[in-house]
């Protein structure tokens, strides 16, 4: 053993620095989606010792930073060094002519749109891609991953938490992997839903008579008011897709959503009563 590997050795068993405020997996499992498991797959047959204290760094809210671009995926990981490790994760976007074959097919294909919109990822959404020469996942060969810790294999445990946390982003807003293929997110969301049906507004009520004795003997409240509970305010929150800031111990969509919830029961049981 040569002095590098001596230092190699001893630096992989310095104990890891605790970081506060650090991004947190909190799934019990990982690829519980379709499209999150397909992530994962890049990460088959790959060190099982690696992946595990990748899932560990992960859970543990070791990764300080994180950031998904067209073609780019980005993190920092706090370890045992003084600063936290940089990754970097590469996958050629998707060319601008494909993309828009993709979108103008997905605009003819009403039912894509809407799951696009309510943050679901279409199964049919690989065949799409394929029969338009692109891939929706990277393969496990063209992917290019990079750390600059010391440790030589690829994937690192550095490495593996980037992937693991990206898969639980995936979760909650599978639009990301389009964000990651080349896609602008927002432009998209639009373009597809010009093309869904909406429905159309109510009858304007009758004209309020001029005559003020007309117009106060007009107008009855009804005696008992009903109210159509919405009982999916978790569908509002995942519009507005993942959280990145966050950084509390809880689930931050769990936790708006009990907030919206009780301040629903509370405006019907006001609302009931008037």
């Amino acid at each position: 053993m040569n002095d590098y590997d001596n230092w190699n050795f001893w630096a992989w068993r310095k104990p890891t620095k605790k970081v506060q405020g650090g991004i947190k997996a909190r799934a019990a499992t990982f690829g519980e989606s379709w499209w999150a498991a397909r992530w994962l797959e890049l990460m088959q047959s790959r060190s099982m010792n690696r992946l595990a204290r990748g899932r560990s760094y992960a859970r543990k809210g070791q990764i300080t930073d994180f950031d998904v671009k067209a073609g780019k995926i980005t993190g920092r990981i706090q370890g045992s060094a003084e600063e936290p490790y940089e990754v970097q994760v590469w996958y050629a976007a998707v060319p601008p002519k494909i993309r828009e074959k993709i979108i103008s097919q997905l605009r003819m294909r009403p039912i894509f749109s809407a799951k696009l919109l309510n943050r679901e990822l279409p199964v049919e959404m690989e065949g799409l891609f394929r029969s338009n020469g692109a891939e929706l996942f990277p393969l496990p060969t063209e992917i290019v991953a990079e750390c600059d810790c010391p440790d030589a294999a690829n994937p690192c445990k550095h490495i593996a938490a980037i992937f693991y946390l990206f898969s639980l982003q995936l979760e909650t807003d599978p639009l990301l992997v389009l964000v990651f293929r080349g896609f602008d997110r927002d432009q998209l969301l639009k373009r597809v839903a010009v093309n869904l049906q909406i429905q159309p507004a109510e009858e304007p009520p009758d004209p309020l008579p001029a005559d003020p004795r007309k117009f106060w003997r007009s107008f009855r409240p009804p005696q008992k008011r009903s109210f159509e509970h919405p009982r999916k305010n978790g569908l509002l929150l995942k519009q507005l897709g993942s959280f990145p800031l966050w950084r509390g111990e809880a689930d931050f969509t769990k936790v708006l959503e009990a907030i919206y919830n009780s301040a629903t029961n509370k405006a019907e049981e006001l609302l009931s009563i008037l």
